[in-house]
């Protein structure tokens, strides 16, 4: 095993890291949150800033009202672990829901991609300057969507091959809305506090599902 390497100020690799090492890591760490990518060997492991904790959540919050409003069954996996040793990926996201199979793993308490799809819909949140592509890993794990955000804002992303995503305009899981829908609301951050952004973003859900009725 190589020793620790500085990527940036929130991210480290560790390389040479075999798969029952990777397995012995998640032991260690049980159920707590360990932010990290695992590639063929390399392991990469993120600090989480207030930034990169808030974004995550008013995007999850905003999916779970949607699912309200739209009437869309979720079945909520969180930040739980995806991993599979014959791909040899393995990482956390920072929010994870099925959606088109949320029966398939409900009431589950403990999801194995051996034997369980991946979940349909991911938040992806980039603060850190990471080092490993984490799209890849989900890709080959058949994460259908992502919903990534950065610098520029958010995009939704549908994966169109093993190892590819392409930007979209509507979300796969819930079609009537588009990225432009979500972004106009997260840009608000600076302009209203939190409870009156999820209660504004709620308003508007609802009455856009009433317009599709």
């Amino acid at each position: 095993m190589i020793a620790k390497r500085p990527i940036a100020e929130q991210c480290f690799l560790i390389e040479a890291i075999s798969w029952e090492d990777y397995e012995q890591f998640l032991k260690i760490f049980d159920d707590r949150r360990f932010p990290h990518t695992f590639i063929d060997g390399v392991l990469e492991i993120m600090t989480l800033s207030q930034e990169h904790e808030w974004t995550k959540k008013i995007i999850a919050r905003f999916i779970e009202n949607l699912s309200i409003a739209f009437q869309v069954r979720i079945t909520s996996s969180g930040s739980a672990t995806l991993k599979r040793q014959l791909k040899e990926r393995g990482l956390e996201p920072d929010e994870s829901y099925y959606v088109a199979n949320y029966s398939v793993v409900r009431g589950l308490k403990r999801i194995n991609l051996n034997r369980h799809p991946p979940p349909d819909l991911v938040v992806e949140v980039d603060v850190a300057n990471k080092s490993l592509d984490r799209l890849e890993p989900y890709a080959r794990l058949g994460v259908p969507e992502i919903w990534q955000h950065d610098a520029k804002g958010l995009r939704f992303l549908k994966r169109i091959s093993d190892s590819t995503y392409r930007a979209v305009k509507h979300s796969l899981s819930f079609p009537q809305i588009t990225s432009d829908d979500i972004n106009r609301f997260l840009n608000r951050q600076d302009e209203l506090d939190e409870y009156d952004l999820v209660n504004a973003f709620i308003v508007w859900a609802c009455e856009a599902a009433a317009k599709k009725n």
